[in-house]
């Protein structure tokens, strides 16, 4: 019985097994081999050519089975906004962007993750056949609104209790325009500000974030119903670190 990672197992099974059955019933295997790609737009390359001869490995089709299991499986919503972001992550709203009237577009987290797909059989079958993971490290950074027609970092003139940008009204026309940032002698005067935004947003973040973890932890209940269940596996937990996102934000911190 040999000893193997769950995610490794599952990049066994479909990259390496369970396509040799498709051929086996399609017949498509010499026409993937001399493409040189593996089923219609997937552009993964095919596997040796040696496995693509004969039948699935029995184990492989048992974790196919297990993984058709897991489409009942969902993640909690009070549970995922805690793994994310800690106890606060459901009350957080993330600040993206600026706009131009000095408001701010604000996220709760809730609808953040609203468009996210609570259950982990998909991810787990599309990661394990392209051999990847979730990506989930990004950090929010920084980036200054600029100009579109010179390319200048935006100024904008502001309240300094509310942030908010500053207008005043034309009192001929009528017209909301907004204060000038500079004086005649092009000095920033009191009050100027960039406005920025975030790239990637925290909103995208913390989608990544909860992919991740709805992944791993439908990689976990994978080994765990898959244990005595294979003839020439014993499957292990993922390795796969939990909140990998934490581990490079210690190791900016260190660099800084």
């Amino acid at each position: 019985m040999k000893a193997i990672d769950i995610e490794q197992l599952v990049r066994w099974a479909y990259r390496e097994e369970l396509p040799k059955r498709d051929t086996v019933s399609s017949g498509a295997g010499t026409s993937w081999m001399v493409t040189g790609v593996r089923g219609t737009g997937t552009g993964l390359p095919p596997p040796a050519h040696h496995q693509w001869m004969g039948e699935a490995h029995s184990d492989a089709i048992e974790v196919e089975a297990a993984v058709g299991r897991l489409r009942d499986l969902a993640m909690d919503w009070a549970d995922l906004r805690r793994l994310t972001l800690g106890a606060a992550g459901g009350a957080l709203r993330f600040r993206d962007k600026t706009l131009p009237d000095g408001r701010t577009v604000l996220h709760p987290l809730d609808a953040c993750l609203a468009t996210l797909s609570m259950r982990p059989a998909a991810l787990i079958v599309m990661h394990g056949r392209a051999a990847t993971r979730p990506h989930c490290t990004d950090i929010p950074r920084i980036k200054r609104l600029r100009h579109e027609l010179n390319g200048k970092v935006k100024v904008w003139r502001v309240d300094p209790d509310t942030g908010e940008q500053l207008f005043y009204r034309h009192p001929k026309t009528g017209i909301m325009t907004a204060e000038a940032a500079y004086d005649s002698h092009q000095r920033m005067r009191k009050g100027a500000a960039c406005p920025v935004e975030y790239e990637p947003t925290h909103a995208q973040v913390a989608r990544d974030r909860a992919e991740y973890l709805i992944w791993l932890a439908g990689l976990e209940v994978l080994a765990a119903d898959l244990v005595g269940r294979l003839a020439n596996h014993d499957p292990l937990p993922p390795a796969a670190p939990r909140r990998p996102w934490a581990t490079m934000a210690a190791s900016l911190l260190q660099a800084a």
